[in-house]
Protein backbone atom coordinates (compact mmCIF):
# COMPACT_ATOMS: atom_id res chain seq x y z
CA UNK A 1 0.00 0.00 0.00
CA UNK A 2 1.56 3.68 -0.83
CA UNK A 3 1.43 6.17 1.50
CA UNK A 4 -1.33 7.87 0.14
CA UNK A 5 -3.78 4.90 0.70
CA UNK A 6 -2.05 3.73 4.11
CA UNK A 7 -2.64 7.37 5.86
CA UNK A 8 -6.52 6.86 4.47
CA UNK A 9 -6.10 3.21 5.82
CA UNK A 10 -5.26 4.86 9.39
CA UNK A 11 -8.00 7.40 9.40
CA UNK A 12 -10.78 5.23 8.50
CA UNK A 13 -9.94 2.34 10.56
CA UNK A 14 -11.36 3.48 13.94
CA UNK A 15 -14.80 3.13 11.94
CA UNK A 16 -16.22 -0.53 12.38
CA UNK A 17 -18.59 -0.29 8.57
CA UNK A 18 -14.97 0.55 6.80
CA UNK A 19 -13.41 -3.24 7.52
CA UNK A 20 -14.54 -4.18 4.25
CA UNK A 21 -12.82 -1.76 1.95
CA UNK A 22 -9.62 -1.62 4.39
CA UNK A 23 -9.74 -5.71 3.19
CA UNK A 24 -9.78 -4.37 -0.55
CA UNK A 25 -7.16 -1.74 -0.32
CA UNK A 26 -4.98 -4.36 1.60
CA UNK A 27 -4.98 -6.14 -1.98
CA UNK A 28 -2.92 -3.41 -3.27
CA UNK A 29 0.18 -4.83 -4.65
CA UNK A 30 -0.65 -8.62 -4.97
CA UNK A 31 -1.94 -10.89 -7.71
CA UNK A 32 -5.45 -12.29 -7.76
CA UNK A 33 -5.75 -16.32 -8.28
CA UNK A 34 -6.55 -15.52 -12.10
CA UNK A 35 -3.57 -13.71 -12.43
CA UNK A 36 -4.23 -9.81 -12.16
CA UNK A 37 -2.16 -7.92 -10.57
CA UNK A 38 -3.88 -5.05 -8.31
CA UNK A 39 -2.19 -1.79 -9.59
CA UNK A 40 -4.24 0.58 -7.29
CA UNK A 41 -7.35 0.65 -5.05
CA UNK A 42 -8.81 3.54 -4.52
CA UNK A 43 -11.93 4.24 -1.36
CA UNK A 44 -14.94 6.03 -2.63
CA UNK A 45 -17.50 7.52 -1.27
CA UNK A 46 -20.53 5.98 1.11
CA UNK A 47 -17.69 3.26 1.98
CA UNK A 48 -17.58 2.10 -1.78
CA UNK A 49 -13.67 0.80 -3.15
CA UNK A 50 -12.42 0.47 -6.67
CA UNK A 51 -9.85 -1.82 -7.69
CA UNK A 52 -7.74 -1.35 -10.85
CA UNK A 53 -5.91 -4.71 -11.89
CA UNK A 54 -3.99 -6.06 -15.16
CA UNK A 55 -2.83 -9.04 -16.30
CA UNK A 56 -0.26 -9.64 -19.29
CA UNK A 57 -0.74 -12.53 -21.82
CA UNK A 58 1.78 -14.22 -23.26
CA UNK A 59 1.25 -11.73 -26.55
CA UNK A 60 2.46 -8.87 -24.69
CA UNK A 61 -1.28 -7.97 -24.55
CA UNK A 62 -2.59 -6.16 -21.97
CA UNK A 63 -6.05 -6.62 -20.04
CA UNK A 64 -6.93 -4.30 -17.66
CA UNK A 65 -9.42 -5.24 -15.13
CA UNK A 66 -12.00 -2.50 -13.04
CA UNK A 67 -13.78 -4.11 -10.36
CA UNK A 68 -16.04 -1.40 -8.31
CA UNK A 69 -17.27 -2.60 -4.62
CA UNK A 70 -20.07 -0.69 -3.56
CA UNK A 71 -20.33 0.82 -0.42
CA UNK A 72 -23.47 -0.06 2.27
CA UNK A 73 -25.04 3.56 1.52
CA UNK A 74 -25.12 2.85 -2.38
CA UNK A 75 -28.25 1.30 -2.01
CA UNK A 76 -29.49 3.98 0.14
CA UNK A 77 -28.71 6.03 -2.68
CA UNK A 78 -30.58 3.94 -5.21
CA UNK A 79 -27.27 2.99 -6.73
CA UNK A 80 -26.48 -0.60 -7.60
CA UNK A 81 -25.24 -2.91 -4.60
CA UNK A 82 -23.59 -5.73 -7.49
CA UNK A 83 -20.01 -5.99 -7.48
CA UNK A 84 -18.69 -5.34 -11.21
CA UNK A 85 -16.34 -5.98 -13.12
CA UNK A 86 -14.70 -4.04 -16.80
CA UNK A 87 -12.42 -5.91 -18.30
CA UNK A 88 -10.59 -3.95 -21.40
CA UNK A 89 -8.40 -4.42 -24.01
CA UNK A 90 -6.49 -1.86 -25.90
CA UNK A 91 -7.02 -1.97 -29.75
CA UNK A 92 -5.45 1.13 -31.03
CA UNK A 93 -5.10 5.33 -30.76
CA UNK A 94 -6.52 7.79 -33.41
CA UNK A 95 -4.68 11.33 -34.46
CA UNK A 96 -6.07 14.03 -31.90
CA UNK A 97 -8.02 15.85 -34.60
CA UNK A 98 -10.87 18.70 -32.97
CA UNK A 99 -12.67 18.74 -36.53
CA UNK A 100 -13.99 15.60 -35.80
CA UNK A 101 -13.16 13.63 -32.39
CA UNK A 102 -16.71 14.24 -30.93
CA UNK A 103 -18.52 12.74 -33.88
CA UNK A 104 -17.16 9.32 -32.95
CA UNK A 105 -18.05 7.07 -30.24
CA UNK A 106 -16.57 3.98 -31.76
CA UNK A 107 -13.70 3.60 -33.23
CA UNK A 108 -13.01 2.50 -37.16
CA UNK A 109 -13.45 -1.26 -35.82
CA UNK A 110 -16.21 -3.70 -35.47
CA UNK A 111 -16.56 -4.64 -31.96
CA UNK A 112 -14.83 -7.73 -30.86
CA UNK A 113 -17.19 -11.00 -30.48
CA UNK A 114 -18.59 -10.96 -26.94
CA UNK A 115 -17.53 -7.16 -26.06
CA UNK A 116 -19.96 -5.25 -24.16
CA UNK A 117 -19.13 -2.15 -25.87
CA UNK A 118 -15.82 0.44 -25.99
CA UNK A 119 -14.66 2.84 -24.07
CA UNK A 120 -11.98 5.60 -24.71
CA UNK A 121 -9.46 7.48 -22.95
CA UNK A 122 -7.79 10.95 -24.28
CA UNK A 123 -5.51 12.64 -21.88
CA UNK A 124 -4.52 16.04 -24.21
CA UNK A 125 -3.49 13.72 -26.89
CA UNK A 126 -4.58 11.00 -28.59
CA UNK A 127 -7.64 9.28 -28.04
CA UNK A 128 -6.50 5.65 -27.36
CA UNK A 129 -9.92 2.78 -27.84
CA UNK A 130 -10.64 -0.24 -25.96
CA UNK A 131 -12.55 -3.09 -26.06
CA UNK A 132 -14.68 -3.65 -22.88
CA UNK A 133 -16.03 -6.79 -21.63
CA UNK A 134 -17.94 -8.26 -18.40
CA UNK A 135 -16.54 -11.68 -18.82
CA UNK A 136 -12.55 -12.68 -18.50
CA UNK A 137 -12.51 -15.12 -20.51
CA UNK A 138 -13.97 -13.55 -23.09
CA UNK A 139 -11.74 -10.80 -22.48
CA UNK A 140 -8.56 -12.84 -22.81
CA UNK A 141 -9.70 -14.71 -26.00
CA UNK A 142 -10.28 -11.63 -27.71
CA UNK A 143 -6.53 -10.49 -26.47
CA UNK A 144 -5.34 -13.91 -27.46
CA UNK A 145 -6.04 -13.29 -31.03
CA UNK A 146 -4.23 -10.19 -31.17
CA UNK A 147 -0.32 -9.63 -33.07
CA UNK A 148 2.57 -9.97 -30.33
CA UNK A 149 3.95 -6.41 -28.74
CA UNK A 150 7.24 -6.28 -27.40
CA UNK A 151 8.23 -3.42 -25.04
CA UNK A 152 9.62 -1.44 -28.27
CA UNK A 153 6.29 -2.25 -30.29
CA UNK A 154 5.22 1.34 -31.96
CA UNK A 155 1.82 1.20 -32.63
CA UNK A 156 0.35 2.97 -35.94
CA UNK A 157 -2.90 4.81 -35.65
CA UNK A 158 -5.76 3.90 -36.57
CA UNK A 159 -7.54 5.48 -39.72
CA UNK A 160 -11.01 6.59 -40.67
CA UNK A 161 -12.10 7.16 -44.18
CA UNK A 162 -13.37 10.81 -43.58
CA UNK A 163 -14.99 12.00 -47.42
Amino acid sequence: MNIRASGIARTISSNPATSSVLQIMAREGKTSGMGYKVQHVQPGGGFSATEYSSKTLENGRIIQLTTYYPGPFDGAAGLSTKITERYSVFVGWEEENGEYERLFDAPPLSLPSGAIGWSDAAFDGPRNWYADFDNAELAEAFAATLPFVGEDHVFLPLLRGLA
